[in-house]
């Protein structure tokens, strides 16, 4: 059937290709006579393509189409140098002034001018009601100090305090020129005077020395002698028991220099309250001090220290 219809197509064909040529034959004939070829001839082999003919005339341009629609923009170009600044063209002619404008807003407020002078006082008017009272102000500053008032009535007495901690002390010392009589075995006083005195006395004969508090004590002494001192001759604290002098202790007693030369002794020995001593020279001949009128030197000395404290 395909085959069939290949034939019936290209002897057509053919016809046409002939009717073209002859260019004498009616359009009927030329029908009748391919109608004729294509049902007694056999097909023949198909030709090859002949040449392309000549282009044929351009058509009238048909109706224009309608317009399509608009592409998407382009991408901005860059923008070019901003060229120089022209010359300023004369000023123009002052327009006609425009309507006012609507106000604008408020500007702060100024500064405060100067008080102005016041105003003779109007007449007092009507006392209004009191407010509620406000915090109070600050405390004011201190006022000057009054004078002192008179002295109440003392009040009775407290009882007694207790002494302070303190040891019992005292210093002596002569300065005058004396001569010590000759007393051997006994002891004969040095006169001396007081310095300071703390729970020891002096007594108003100028040579006992009395304890006013028990204790242990610390003593030392010295004296410088001139001359006319015996080889026995002997310096020392005494004590005065039943009227006879006597060493407060053996340690107490050093042997007597002459020649203007100082002998000093020291030693420890308890005291009770009451108790009394006093600077002795055992001699058998009389011993005369050592004397400078023009410096008042010490030519002898005692300094007592207790060793315990008050309880």
């Amino acid at each position: 059937m395909i085959f069939s219809n290949f034939r019936s197509k290209r002897s057509h064909d053919d016809c046409m290709e002939y009717d073209q040529n002859l260019q004498e034959t009616s359009t009927k004939a030329n029908k009748n006579y391919c109608s004729i070829a294509d049902s007694t001839r056999p097909a023949g082999l198909t030709g090859p393509a002949g040449p392309t003919g000549p282009t044929g005339l351009t058509g009238p341009a048909g109706p224009t189409g309608p317009t399509g629609l608009t592409g998407p923009a382009g991408p901005t170009g860059p923008t070019g140098l901003i060229g120089p600044t022209g010359p300023t063209g004369p000023t123009g002619l002052i327009g006609p002034i425009g309507p006012t404008g609507p106000t604008g807003l408020t500007g702060p407020a100024g500064p405060t001018g100067p008080t102005g002078l016041t105003g003779p006082a109007g007449p007092t008017g009507p006392t209004g009601l009191i407010g509620p009272a406000g915090p109070t102000g600050p405390t004011g500053l201190t006022g000057p100090t009054g004078p002192t008032g008179l002295n109440g009535p003392a009040g009775p007495a407290g009882p007694a305090g207790k002494p302070a901690p303190r040891p019992a002390y005292a210093a002596f010392h002569s300065t005058q020129s004396q001569t010590i009589p000759a007393a051997a075995p006994n002891a004969a006083p040095v006169s001396i005077t007081s310095d300071i005195l703390n729970d020891i006395r002096l007594e108003e004969d100028g040579i006992t020395i009395t304890f006013l508090r028990t204790g242990l004590y610390h003593i030392s002494y010295g004296i410088i002698a001139t001359s006319a001192a015996g080889p026995d001759a002997s310096i020392g604290i005494y004590e005065s028991k039943h009227g006879t002098p006597a060493p407060a202790a053996a340690a107490s007693i050093r042997p007597l220099l002459t020649g203007n030369r100082e002998v000093n002794g020291t030693f420890m020995s308890t005291y009770s309250a009451g108790d009394t001593i006093f600077l002795g020279i055992s001699s058998s001949n009389p011993v005369t001090l050592f004397t400078n009128t023009t410096e008042s030197a010490v030519n002898a000395h005692i300094t007592i220290n207790s060793l315990d404290l008050y309880d």
